[in-house]
């Protein structure tokens, strides 16, 4: 999951329930670590700003061990988002926050701590989260296990995540809580010596407080204006399935293409489509570079509205549930300063366009369409 790719749109998701999905997008890298074949630190520095006042930074380390088959995977994730301040209860639904000459930044610590074992074919890999910031916890495991065989030709992955989250709002005194079940199966077939592909799908079920506690619906009543806490279900589950086509271009510069599409849909009725194109290329043995493209589109949930003119059983103001088309553009840059010492720039736009009615109306959930821009960096030292 650590695609870099993937970022963008979990920057934007966090702005509602950040801590998950922000974690849910670490995780690869920690699991990717877990490689049996080296001892590695990273340090990892990203930056994210849109046109909504918001920008992220985040800074990660991440240490791995390994011997025999053996592996010990640590890490930190200190971040900061700025956007105006939560103080005023109407807020937007897009970045969670409405303009004010104040601005706060939320903080968020977490703390992680993997183990991997590998015995001939057969990989196991468990993970354990604590995340906290000042107005939301999250405590998380991960168990995968995969198994090749075929010559190893072929592996087949099963996967369990669950997530136990508590949410305390700033400035009131309740609290609530959020469970999640996530279950993952993957089967990678190599096809030819320069091509592989892989099927996945996943199910994920969560139970509890869904809504943004900070988001208010505005409803008109002629010159009277009511103002409403989001209506959620409290339970969504989600599918989704892909397929991932991985080809390695033969030629005198080493180059590889790859393929993904995935199809997603929940019991709120949304269902979304992802194509993504990325293309990898070594200048040399030291240098190469990686260009990404990718379209999402989404269908709205059905208890989804620019407007709501009566009080109505599900409200929301969160514009994630939206129909919206995103594009993704992005371009890396990876050099191997020395044999132990690994450099990676990236650098991606992200544009998000909705069909909704952008009027002054008071009641309109609608805002600007999303714009933003993502640096990521990254230093590794292998010992």
């Amino acid at each position: 999951m650590k695609s870099i790719e993937a970022l963008v749109s979990c920057f934007y998701t966090i702005l509602k329930k950040r801590i998950k999905f922000v974690f849910i997008f670490y995780l690869g890298t920690i699991l990717s670590a877990i490689c049996f074949a080296e001892n590695k630190v990273s340090i990892k520095y990203i930056m994210y700003q849109d046109n909504n006042q918001v920008t992220i930074k985040t800074t990660t380390l991440d240490s791995t061990i390994g011997k025999k088959g053996f592996d010990l995977s640590v890490g930190a994730v200190v971040d900061g988002i700025s956007a105006a301040s939560r103080d005023i209860p109407i807020v937007d639904g897009v970045t969670g926050a409405t303009p004010s000459s104040k601005k706060k930044v939320e903080k968020r610590n977490e703390y992680y701590v993997g183990i991997g074992v590998k015995e001939k074919e057969t990989t196991v890999k468990v993970l354990v989260d604590s995340s906290k910031e000042d107005d939301y916890a999250s405590s998380s495991y991960f168990l995968t296990a995969t198994q090749e065989f075929n010559n190893r030709n072929t592996a087949l992955s099963i996967g369990y995540s669950n997530f136990d989250d508590k949410i305390f709002p700033f400035g009131v005194t309740w609290e609530d809580e959020i469970t999640t079940k996530v279950y993952d199966l993957s089967l990678t077939q190599v096809l030819s010596p320069i091509s592989q592909v892989r099927f996945n799908t996943t199910y994920s079920l969560s139970n509890g407080y869904l809504e943004n506690p900070y988001h208010r619906i505005v409803v008109n009543y002629d010159l009277l204006s009511f103002y409403y806490k989001e209506r959620h279900p409290t339970i969504r589950d989600k599918i989704a399935y892909g397929v991932f086509y991985n080809l390695s271009i033969p030629g005198e510069m080493k180059s590889s293409l790859q393929l993904n599409y995935r199809y997603y849909f929940d019991n709120w009725e949304i269902t979304s489509n992802t194509y993504e194109l990325k293309y990898n290329r070594y200048f040399t043995d030291k240098l190469w570079i990686s260009a990404v493209g990718r379209n999402y589109n989404q269908r709205q949930a059905f208890f989804f509205k620019n407007f709501y003119t009566e009080e109505e059983r599900f409200m929301t103001a969160d514009l994630k549930l939206a129909s919206f088309i995103t594009n993704l553009y992005g371009l890396g840059i990876n050099y191997a300063l020395t044999s132990w010492i690994d450099l990676e720039l990236t650098y991606q736009i992200y544009n998000k366009k909705t069909n909704l009615d952008y009027s002054p109306y008071v009641g309109s959930v609608a805002k600007e369409d999303l714009k933003s821009n993502l640096f990521f960096s990254c230093t590794s030292i292998k010992f």
